[in-house]
């Protein structure tokens, strides 16, 4: 339940936020943020080093090493946060170039600082299933974030104050986590540098899984902002909106569970049940939403901008149907981190990086943001199976493809009725629209038995 409410934070106020800028900042402003934050992205792997994985699958374990496990993770992400803010700002130097582009970097590497803090609290802290604190964290730094960006936009200021905001947002969320730990458990233990040395070395194979994530997330705006404007970039970000905020989603359940799996790693009915799940649940949620968002893609675009943006349109239309397949991804990665099978993770995501690049390189520069949303499409496919593939050689007995066909008969219905709702004489709104085709998918899975409510309470429980 608190990590469900933490994600919805985390959706709405991030759309709310993204779209702010939009509206402020237009497609070329939109785009050097976009760029900005992309770069940070990027080397922020370097400052957090993904350590949030490897810490609550340790701290599941061995609750008792807590308080150690978090000071040595916290000395390990300030140290590594120094070097990663001198990297962006030489990459925005030699790769972009322009003064106001390199300071903004700055700020914005201090921000990753910062979440990066949050990060390694919130895996100690989901490690020992002490999650309270998360709704509360989150709401208080992102409503730090949304209103300190209304008000700096407002004022007239530009690109520089927001991302100062956006760093202070997220300290807020890391010094509540903080306060929360300090509150239940005590002070975090004094770092021994051996520790923290070796928790660094370990977190090697987390940390390159997440590097080469960010590498193919995050080449195809970076590919598009070395071969056109910042308004294409722009295009190709509003375009990714949804997908990007609606993939947060995903960790609900995914961080939910991942305790569990990490202790049912020796029980493979067990496993393989909460795996079966977890596939159901993540389908569930993201597949009406996939493909509600492309029957609507035109007036969602209408209704949270204005008709200038249309152009994004044809990109969201390719990007939506990814939704079900990062959740799925996500998932099946960490099937195979609560086995101990990392590596493969790690491998796949560096073939996916591989390619991915390749193939932004071959696209991106005819096809603008078009061929980024192709190209990441395409990678997320090949990275879904090769997922799936190695981590049925570790989880048996898992139910993908009966719950994915009935599913996608309810979507399917759930597309005729909101199509037909666009041909009537009359204009229907696009909310209404969406509210009808939930209206329909709902009953439609039960007829279909995808969900039953000892699955609601089983969520509760988790």
């Amino acid at each position: 339940m608190w990590l469900a409410l933490t994600r919805a934070v985390l959706v709405l106020s991030g759309i709310a936020v993204q779209l702010v800028l939009v509206s402020y900042l237009g497609d070329s402003g939109y785009g050097a943020y976009s760029t900005v934050m992309s770069v940070t992205v990027l080397f922020g792997v370097f400052s957090h080093l993904n350590l949030q994985l490897l810490l609550a699958r340790e701290v599941a374990l061995k609750p008792e090493q807590a308080g150690r496990y978090l000071g040595e993770s916290l000395l390990a992400v300030i140290a590594a946060s120094i070097p990663t803010t001198v990297l962006v700002v030489v990459y925005m130097w030699l790769a972009d170039g322009r003064p106001e582009m390199i300071w903004l970097s700055i700020p914005a590497s201090l921000g990753m600082a910062a979440l990066s803090l949050g990060l390694v609290l919130q895996g100690v802290l989901q490690g020992l299933r002490r999650m309270r604190s998360f709704p509360t964290a989150n709401l208080l730094g992102r409503s730090v974030l949304l209103f300190g960006t209304l008000g700096v936009l407002a004022l007239g200021f530009g690109l520089g104050p927001v991302f100062w905001v956006q760093a202070a947002a997220l300290l807020v969320t890391a010094v509540v986590m903080l306060g929360a730990f300090i509150g239940g458990l005590g002070l975090p233990s004094l770092p021994s540098l051996r520790g923290t040395w070796d928790l660094i070395r370990r977190s090697v194979p987390f940390m390159l899984n997440r590097l080469y994530g960010a590498i193919y997330l995050a080449s195809d705006v970076l590919v598009v902002a070395w071969f056109h404007a910042d308004a294409e970039v722009g295009i190709y970000r509003i375009a990714s909106l949804l997908l990007i905020q609606l993939a947060v989603l995903s960790g609900v359940l995914v961080d939910a569970i991942y305790p569990g799996m990490a202790k049912a790693a020796q029980d493979p009915d067990e496993l393989g049940d909460q795996v079966s799940f977890g596939v159901r649940i993540l389908l569930l949620t993201s597949v009406p939403i996939a493909v509600g968002g492309m029957c609507t893609a035109s007036g969602l675009i209408e209704l949270a901008l204005d008709d200038s943006f249309q152009a994004a349109v044809p990109a969201m239309l390719v990007l939506l149907p990814i939704l079900p397949v990062r959740f799925l991804n996500h998932f099946a990665g960490s099937a195979l981190s609560a086995v101990g099978r990392q590596p493969e993770r790690t491998r796949g995501t560096f073939y996916a990086a591989i390619f991915n690049v390749a193939a932004n390189l071959a696209l991106v520069p005819f096809l603008g943001a078009l061929g980024a949303a192709i190209t990441t499409l395409v990678t997320e496919i090949l990275l879904c199976a090769f997922l799936w593939w190695r981590a049925g050689m570790s989880v048996q007995g898992v139910r993908i493809l009966g719950p994915t066909l009935k599913i996608g008969v309810a979507a399917a219905i759930m597309a005729a009725v909101v199509l037909g709702l666009q041909l009537l004489p009359i204009p229907v709104n696009v909310l209404i629209q969406v509210a009808v085709g939930a209206a329909v998918f709902v009953p439609v899975t039960w007829v279909l038995k995808t969900w039953r409510l000892g699955d609601v309470r089983r969520l509760g429980r988790i």
